[in-house]
């Protein structure tokens, strides 16, 4: 469970037979993908690894391991060399060689397959955000391990912090400041070719993080060249 989509609500996702499905809290199917999983029984996990605020979900089945987009199911990684029984494993998330950058874990348990034990996944440098060193236990919470791996007496419920399960958030704030320009009014004042405009702009910021302060820009006019007009100027001042 985890927020998929980036809509800051959480999706539910898990696999079934021949079948893996993600669906919305209401009930409405988001995606679905077809797997080999006789059993069933195999879990699934989710970890935002290109730092998008979308949860990427991870899975294996009997002949593969994958990384879903978790929006739209899109296979964004698969390895092939991976067979397994499927015995209520899953993919686990952790930096595991504290290198500052997250890996992901999986168990492969064929001997006919090139992966046969534990092997982990990783981004070369820092490609991955980075994430915490544990993945205490199956049904893994966030809240319920302590960063250095001791058990918390009185963990936080999870759904009142990060609503998550089988899925951690990324350590890194890679929230930004976004800033666009919308302009408020306008007045054309003639019609003639160098009849005058005026307008009045504000720079507003949509982003999760403040902007710096003053805000740099610049009007130009585009005729067949790009002129500079006018450049930044202090907050609240309506030149036109």
């Amino acid at each position: 469970m985890g927020d998929f989509d980036g809509d800051g609500d959480p999706e539910i996702a898990w696999a079934s037979t021949f079948g893996f499905n993600a669906y919305e809290l209401n009930g409405s199917e988001i995606w679905s993908a077809s797997i080999d999983d006789t059993s069933g029984l195999a879990g699934c996990s989710a970890y935002d690894l290109d730092g998008d605020g979308r949860l990427e979900i991870l899975f294996t089945d009997h002949m593969a391991f994958y990384i879903f987009d978790g929006a739209t199911g899109a296979v964004r990684f698969t390895n092939t060399d991976h067979r397994s029984d499927t015995i209520f494993e899953y993919p686990t998330v952790a930096d595991v060689d504290n290198d500052g950058s997250a890996e992901i874990v999986i168990a492969s348990s064929a001997s006919s397959a090139s992966l046969d034990g534990i092997t982990v996944f990783g981004h070369d440098g820092d490609g991955w955000p980075k994430s915490g060193t544990t993945w205490h236990a199956h049904d893994f919470a966030v809240t319920n391990i302590n960063p250095d791996g001791s058990v918390p007496q009185n963990p936080e419920p999870s759904w009142l912090k990060h609503n998550v399960f089988r899925a951690r958030p990324a350590v890194d704030d890679l929230s930004t400041a976004d800033l666009s320009i919308h302009f408020t009014e306008h007045c054309v004042a003639s019609c003639e070719g160098d009849g005058l405009v005026r307008i009045a702009l504000q720079a507003q910021n949509v982003g999760a993080r403040p902007s710096k302060s003053p805000t740099p820009w610049a009007l130009y006019s585009i005729d067949d060249t790009v002129s500079l007009i006018t450049t930044r100027h202090p907050a609240g001042d309506r030149r036109r």
